[in-house]
């Protein structure tokens, strides 16, 4: 049987000590361990990570016998790759203080404007073009 020696995995700004954890638990400042604000593995799931980005995450950080402090733009970055493909996008505007805004031309009523860029997926990222466009009035 080999054994390999590796290191503890710190993320900065981040308390991960399990004594301060619990008193947070004990005094009910959070609602368990599953809260979302808990770095554990049940808070991030809650969070919105997903088992694949985690799986992904600990696959490239690999296993180093140094000290590491990572930073979690990168942990959730590779979660956003894997949200990306199948999660769509919506957008809204508040009815309140709204502006109608008419296209002139001789377009159709649903011509297709093309793909956006942060998703991979074609039938996820298709928009349309409609005659009249209700803006944000601040605009």
């Amino acid at each position: 049987v080999t054994l390999y020696d590796y290191s503890k995995l710190s993320f900065a700004h981040t308390v991960l000590s399990k004594r301060k954890l619990s008193w947070l638990v004990d005094t009910k400042m959070v609602d368990g361990w599953d809260d979302p604000r808990m770095p554990t593995i049940r808070g991030l799931l809650r969070k919105g990570m997903l088992p694949e980005g985690l799986k992904d995450f600990i696959l490239r950080l690999g296993a180093s016998r140094t000290s590491t402090i990572m930073d979690w733009t990168k942990f959730w970055a590779i979660n956003r790759q894997h949200i990306d493909p199948v999660a769509p996008r919506f957008w809204a505007i508040h009815l309140n203080d709204t502006v109608e805004v008419e296209l002139v031309g001789d377009q159709d009523d649903d011509q297709f404007l093309g793909e956006e860029e942060y998703s991979k997926d074609v039938p996820l990222n298709k928009k349309f073009l409609n005659l009249t466009i209700v803006d944000n009035g601040g605009n």
